[in-house]
């Protein structure tokens, strides 16, 4: 148990028999245990190692040399600075121990991780160390795991880093809460849309908490009236404690005016995730629509005009609620599906008139003719 550094100039290479007496209480204590035992004479520089050494690199018992060369040819480079600041250390009297983790090749030619402790068991009068015992224990299996939990904690780092990233840069707002019901991770832009303070979603509330604290605010307006119908009573439930554990999907009015969409969605072992998507624009533009198509169906029922659509490509046609009563007809007793189908509100001589200029605009004459 010695390397260059530390081996005295008088050390052998090898040494075939311990200095110790054999009835040793140090060495007996320790070879009850399951650990490779070694014994260093600090004033020869020779060192034995048991029976269990030899084995815990593959050996059978005797296969191998005693002493520092054998020990010192299985050390790993990378272990030798180690090794030796520990050692110098102990000896030293700058710490009150030795321990040191190397690692030792094996018969396989691999390595195995090996925890060297040890201690002094005899001095002169002077208190100069003269012999150390220890022992060397398998720790791989630890190391092994050691290692592939760092590389999950680096993993897990990394799956983090990258949640972060796309909760910053995602333009809706998202809440993760967890098992209890407590808000977990958040992104900015819900902080932004829901005007709520970033301290408050940070310091990890409850939903009822934070229900709570919109619905005090006024958020959801007077008995929720600002959240669609169909979520409206569960909101005020909230509000008084009830649990939401629930999937939900529905729009709600915020202060400001805006609209947005809030998705609910559960999530293995417990926990849910909730978004919310600023659909004001689309709501508008859509209401906006609703209206010009309410007036235009208006106007044409006043004007008696009608407007139709035909897809030449796929034969299907499609008209405004103001043809039914040009056509003397109801939406109830007819609807248009191909152009043949409508071929009974035209005269012989329209029906020509018309397919002479279905044939003009898609270049197929004759082709698409209603018959």
């Amino acid at each position: 148990m010695n390397t260059k550094d530390t081996l005295p100039a008088n050390a052998g290479p090898t040494a075939l028999t311990p200095p110790a007496e054999p009835d040793n209480p140090w060495r007996l204590a320790l070879e009850g245990s399951d650990a490779g035992i070694w014994d260093w004479d600090l004033v020869t520089g020779q060192q034995t190692h048991s029976r269990r050494w030899e084995e815990m690199l593959g050996y059978a018992a005797g296969e191998l040399r005693q002493g520092f060369i054998e020990f010192s040819s299985r050390l790993h480079p990378e272990d030798l600075a180690g090794l030796n600041e520990a050692i110098s250390g102990y000896l030293a009297g700058k710490t009150s121990a030795y321990t040191a983790d190397i690692r030792l090749r094996c018969k396989d030619g691999g390595y195995r991780w090996i925890v060297s402790r040890g201690m002094i068991v005899s001095r002169d009068l002077d208190g100069k160390p003269l012999r150390m015992i220890g022992t060397h224990t398998d720790i791989s299996e630890r190391k092994w795991a050691e290692s592939e939990l760092r590389a999950l904690n680096q993993q897990l780092a990394h799956n983090a880093q990258l949640l972060e990233r796309t909760l910053a840069s995602t333009s809706q707002g998202i809440l993760m809460l967890d098992a209890n019901d407590r808000v977990s991770t958040f992104n900015p832009r819900v902080c932004e849309l829901l005007d709520l303070p970033e301290p408050l979603l940070a310091s990890h509330p409850t939903v009822q908490e934070l229900v709570q604290f919109q619905y005090a605010r006024g958020d959801f307006g007077p008995q929720a009236q600002l959240v669609e119908q169909s979520a409206r009573a569960h909101v005020v439930e909230v509000n008084q404690g009830a649990k939401d554990n629930q999937s939900h999907h529905f729009l709600r009015t915020t202060r400001s005016g805006r609209t947005l969409e809030v998705k609910s969605q559960a999530v293995p072992g417990g926990g849910m995730v909730r978004t919310f998507t600023d659909v004001s624009n689309y709501v508008q533009a859509e209401a906006a629509r609703q209206t010009l198509s309410q007036l235009l169906s208006v106007a044409q029922s006043l004007a008696r005009i009608g407007g139709w659509e035909v897809d030449l490509t796929h034969d299907r046609v499609t008209w405004t609620d103001g043809v039914y009563p040009i056509f003397d007809t109801s939406p109830e007793e007819f609807q248009p599906t191909t152009r043949a189908s409508t071929a009974r509100f035209f005269t012989p001589e329209a029906l020509q008139a018309v397919n002479a200029i279905y044939a003009d605009k898609a270049n197929l004459a004759g082709e698409h003719a209603i018959e």
